[in-house]
């Protein structure tokens, strides 16, 4: 295959690479996406004739079962992707004991900014929700306690879970 530095990169990040994307691991992600490709295809044939039975029902119920069953295919795909990628070992990083310290503190790093993202942007939604559906005008969102803990909570856990992610990556 061509050296395509783009796709290489795009692939890593996708799939969590850290290391070379050697032969092998090209390999089982052409594998793997191969799979996925001819299952996603047969789902959107098949979810699209149910979608359309549904609809000559009623059009709220077709919607419904197509918002419901694309998110709950979206996760199971990130389930099974995840699931491979640990049984293959694509993601295992070879560290040196001397490098240890400087690898964990850069995924400390990582998982910190992760969750300070994602609670960010949870506080934000809560806020644009509550402006508008009208709940609460716009002031009255900002200063909300209930949603600067549940953010700080969330971000704070999901921080944590994304640094034993990362650790369990590690292969020393």
């Amino acid at each position: 295959m061509k050296n395509n530095k783009r796709a290489n990169f795009l692939i890593k990040q996708f799939y969590g690479i850290e290391d070379v994307l050697d032969e092998y691991k090209e390999s089982q992600v052409n594998r793997f996406g191969n799979i996925a490709f001819i299952t996603l295809i047969s789902y959107l044939i098949l979810s699209t004739f149910i979608a359309y039975l549904i609809y000559l029902v009623s059009l709220k119920w077709a919607f419904i079962f197509i918002i419901t069953s694309n998110t709950l295919l979206w996760f199971i795909c990130l389930c099974v992707g995840a699931w491979f990628v640990r049984l293959k070992k694509l993601d295992q990083l070879d560290v040196q004991s001397d490098n240890l310290n400087r690898i964990k503190q850069r995924y400390l790093t990582r998982a910190w900014g992760a969750g300070i993202g994602l609670g960010i942007g949870i506080y934000a939604l809560n806020i644009i929700l509550d402006v508008i559906s009208g709940a609460r005008p716009f002031y009255a969102s900002i200063g909300d306690v209930s949603y600067i803990i549940t953010a700080l909570f969330v971000g704070v856990i999901f921080g944590g879970c994304t640094y034993y992610w990362y650790l369990r990556k590690l292969k020393k």
